[in-house]
This record gives C-alpha cells, sequence and structure tokens, in this order.
C-alpha cells in the first residue's frame, strides 16, 4: 500500500530540517572552540594586547553564530511546516485541519508529532540562546574598542562579557542536540 502523499511530504520537511539541524551542531562547536581560545587568550593577556586579533576572531566566532542562528531557524521553519501539512493530512478532510496534535489519530503518528513539536521548540531556544550568546560577544567586542590603552578593570569586565557567552553557547548547544534527537 502507498504511503500517503502527506506523510511522504511531512518526512520530507522533517529530512530537511535534520540537514539544517547537523549544520548548526557543527557551527556551534566551532564557535563554542574559538570562545574557549578567546578566553585562553584573556588569561595570558593576549587578547587584549592585539585588539584586531580579537576583532578578526570576534567576525569569525559571529559569522558561525549568524550561521548556526540561520540554520536553527530554517530547521524549526520546516518542522512547524511539517506540523500543519500533518494536520491537514490527517483530518478528514484538508480543508478542515485537525486543531492540535493531540486530535491526530493513531498513538504512533500522534506521537511523531509531539516529538516534532518539542524538536521545533528546542530550535527556537538554541536559537534564542545563540542570539544571547552574540550579544555577549559583541560588549566584550565595544569593551575591547573603547579600552585603548587598556583600563583597569576592563580585563575582568570582558571576561565576564566572554563566560557569559559561552554559558549561552554552551546552553545553545544542550538545545540542539535534543532537539536534534527528537527529529530521529
Amino acid at each position: 500500500m502507498a504511503e500517503e502523499a502527506w506523510k511522504v511530504v511531512v518526512r520530507q520537511q522533517v529530512g530537511e530540517a535534520v540537514v539544517h539541524s547537523d549544520r548548526a551542531r557543527g557551527l556551534l562547536a566551532g564557535a563554542l572552540w574559538q570562545l574557549d581560545e578567546a578566553l585562553g587568550d584573556l588569561a595570558t593577556q593576549a587578547l587584549l594586547d592585539v585588539p584586531q586579533a580579537w576583532r578578526a576572531w570576534a567576525q569569525r566566532a559571529d559569522g558561525m553564530l549568524a550561521d548556526a542562528s540561520r540554520d536553527l531557524a530554517a530547521a524549526a521553519s520546516l518542522v512547524r511546516a511539517a506540523r500543519l501539512i500533518a494536520l491537514r493530512g490527517a483530518a478528514d478532510s484538508p480543508a478542515s485541519p485537525l486543531r492540535s496534535v493531540g486530535d491526530v489519530p493513531g498513538e504512533d503518528l500522534w506521537g511523531a508529532l509531539a516529538g516534532l513539536e518539542d524538536a521545533r521548540d528546542d530550535a527556537e531556544s538554541a536559537c534564542d540562546q545563540v542570539d544571547m550568546c552574540r550579544g555577549f560577544l559583541a560588549g566584550a567586542l565595544r569593551l575591547l574598542e573603547i579600552d585603548h590603552p587598556p583600563l583597569p578593570g576592563v580585563k575582568g569586565h570582558v571576561h565576564v562579557k566572554l563566560v557569559s557567552a559561552r554559558d549561552e553557547l554552551r546552553l545553545a548547544r544542550r538545545f540542539q542536540e535534543r532537539g536534534a534527537e527528537l527529529l530521529l
């Protein structure tokens, strides 16, 4: 028996979401490595001594984070579209879609769609954490740009911003990883 067309489309949407999620995973890992390296440089004063190197680093890290944010948003959007298609496809008539995943007939299908909703929520949360990370990085960069020659106490503020950025990035990775597991 051939699979219903809407299920094929939902499966394709989810497959594309997995590709975006996997790409985001790699970008987040790369950005975290960059951030850990910057924290090491800050501990040795190298970050404060060469602001041009910091700017180049910050641009690389921010580029990775921007790309990861786009991929996470795309994954969330694809999963949301898959849910809407499923609610129409599982209804008696596509003109009258089901109101929620809880109305979907069949425990297997209901469970799969509920997992997709959780995966979407995790992708959106990861995207939010990436945005917060980018904000902390921008703050650290601004502190370094206005601090030439170095002023007392600025290094501590930069360190706090970078640690906060790293914490947000780690949280983003946890959300992304959990959401990716739900897509499989």
